[in-house]
């Protein structure tokens, strides 16, 4: 903030009070500078880690990601959270589900009953822009929504309605076509939704300024050939239940050509969830429309299902130099074997435009894919990578760990075995660079982990172990000194508990520990009762055996607000069934 603002605006400043600024930033929510003010205002009022909070996260979105300054300032808000989040999310009690943004809650997340008791007082007491519904299954409750005047300040709806009811899809419509939705710049569906609705509501003045739409809209696949008595699960019945009239327009091609016919949407991050065989997949007849439309050059972010047919899969390579693609992230279905030639036209590509992210999920590369990928002279601009179930060997992962033309990653998940200690070796130091890794690791690349002096800015870690090997090596390095959030699965050894404890009393950072898919361990008072010094813990509460020490562990939960911490760093996968 400039001393020329501050000047003016202190004044004014001193003569307002709590809800006079939150009104203010209800009304220029863009706009920094009144929430620095307000920082100012309540340091000089004896709340100076609310005022510090507020800097830390408007810092934060200001600086680019691998700046050095964010290890730091990620430490200090979450100590800042672990300290007052509770405090911090007093009010109604949806605001168990809140996550902070530059300072102040702008997301809350409630099954829509919740939302409607709730709705004006949350809205009188935060700057909220965005909401998650869940549920909205019973006959009015869009209805209900639809009428609340405070919807139009609402940026961003999600619809998480997965399991709801025969009245979810026309509760939907009603909730999304209500003149109180005025200006809604991203919309996420996990629901029963179809393309027609998608058109009535692109045609509306409120979804003009749409940047984000991300649609999961059920899969059609299988529904033909097995009624509701054959299906495997209560999932599968009720998709076949439901399976409407028009549930043939549900994939990224219908969304492609429902897209163009609105060019001058200003879309920036499109998700189609891939269906459960792939069937809702983008074919290069659906990117073709995405280019004759203008929508391919103003995506920044593209994540579909590549189609199962030989004749019409995607070849983005050849259309990466013509677009401002950032992310691009492939999934591919079980078994259509297709998904390969996609990514092989990306790592083909001379150019790959301005992108920084790419991510394979279920497609199988094999030895040339690889080869052919860490050849790509595209290879040093990108800052993530993610190959997931993609049947890499360990050979694979050494290759992408010492590549040097990777230096430039921040963020690696690695669906890959890693075996080897390449990870400890000085080849892995293109490495150096990782604020989060995700791996499995087994043999020697489990020690690598703690010894290995390229991940001494590793923020995130996400490991997957056979054994306490892995965890006492965590334990014992020198170099994982700035980790916030370690999750780690492995099995039951005698060494587990000394090595959780050595974790925590090595790293002082640490705030969020999650221990999931331990099957073999149970948890007792000895080795829990430590760990609820920390501030967001996961464990598998029916692995607790003790019945009082597991209450216990509840009230620590409850206690501090959750397993995870309230920022959208922390947000678990949203698409359900993958």
């Amino acid at each position: 903030m400039s001393r020329e603002w501050q000047k003016h605006c202190l004044p004014w400043a001193k003569q307002m009070r709590d809800e006079s600024f939150l009104q203010a930033i209800v009304e220029r929510p863009d706009d920094d500078s009144i929430r620095l003010v307000y920082a100012d205002w309540l340091e000089e009022h004896d709340q100076p880690e609310r005022a510090e909070f507020i800097r830390v996260q408007i810092e934060r979105v200001r600086l680019p990601d691998d700046d050095p300054k964010q290890a730091a300032l990620f430490a200090r808000e979450l100590r800042l959270l672990a300290r007052h989040g509770v405090e911090w999310r007093a009010g109604p009690p949806i605001f168990a589900s809140a996550r902070f943004r530059r300072g102040f809650i702008e997301y809350v997340e409630a099954p829509a009953g919740d939302m409607i008791e709730q709705a004006e007082e949350l809205f009188r007491v935060a700057p909220v822009r965005e909401i998650c519904l869940t549920g909205m299954a019973e006959n009015g409750q869009g209805a209900a929504l639809a009428s609340r005047p405070e919807l139009a300040r609402v940026e961003s709806i999600r619809l998480n309605d997965m399991l709801g009811g025969p009245h979810e899809p026309a509760e939907t419509a009603t909730l999304l076509q209500s003149p109180n939705v005025r200006n809604i710049r991203a919309l996420t569906v996990v629901s029963n939704f179809s393309c027609g609705l998608l058109r009535q509501l692109l045609a509306r003045t409120a979804f003009s300024r749409l940047r984000s739409l991300h649609l999961n809209m059920f899969s059609r696949a299988g529904n033909v050939d097995r009624g509701a008595d054959d299906a495997e699960s209560e999932f599968e019945q009720l998709l076949v239940a439901r399976d409407p009239a028009d549930n043939s327009d549900r994939g990224a091609d219908d969304v492609a050509g429902v897209l163009a016919e609105f060019p001058q949407l200003p879309l920036e991050s499109l998700w189609v969830h891939k269906g459960r065989d792939c069937e809702n997949s983008l074919s290069m007849g659906g990117l073709q429309r995405l280019v004759d439309s203008g929508h391919w050059r103003r995506l920044r972010e593209l994540d579909v299902g590549v189609s199962p047919s030989n004749h019409q899969w995607p070849r983005f390579g050849e259309l990466l130099d013509h677009s401002n693609l950032r992310v691009l992230r492939l999934r591919e279905g079980e078994g259509t074997g297709v998904g390969a030639l996609s990514f092989l036209s990306i790592t083909d590509a001379k150019s790959w435009g301005s992108l920084e992210a790419l991510g394979a999920h279920d497609i199988f590369l094999g030895g040339d894919e690889m080869e052919q990928l860490l050849a790509n002279p595209n290879l040093g601009q990108l800052r993530r990578l993610a190959l997931v179930n993609c049947g890499l060997e360990s050979e694979d992962a050494d290759a992408i760990i010492t590549c040097p033309s990777l230096a430039g990653l921040r963020r690696l998940n690695l669906g890959a075995n890693c075996r080897s200690d390449a990870l400890a070796t000085p080849k892995a130091a293109p490495m150096a660079g990782l604020v989060e890794l995700d791996v499995s690791v087994t043999g020697r690349a489990a020690p690598a982990i703690g010894q290995s002096p390229y991940l001494r800015n590793v923020r995130i870690l996400k490991v997957r172990a056979d054994g306490a090997e892995c965890p006492r090596a965590i334990a014992a390095s020198p170099h994982l000194q700035s980790l916030t959030w370690l999750q780690m699965h492995s099995e039951e050894d005698d060494r587990v508990e000394t090595a959780i404890t050595q974790t925590l009393a090595r790293n002082p950072a640490l705030v969020n520990l999650s221990c999931v898919d331990w099957p073999d361990l149970l948890w007792g008072r000895d080795l829990l009762t430590p760990l609820f010094g920390m501030p967001w813990l996961r464990v598998d509460g029916q692995h607790i055996y003790d019945l009082e020490t597991r209450a216990e562990y509840f009230k620590h939960v409850e206690r501090t607000g959750g397993v995870l911490p309230p920022l959208d760093e922390f947000r678990e996968w949203e698409w359900g069934p993958n």
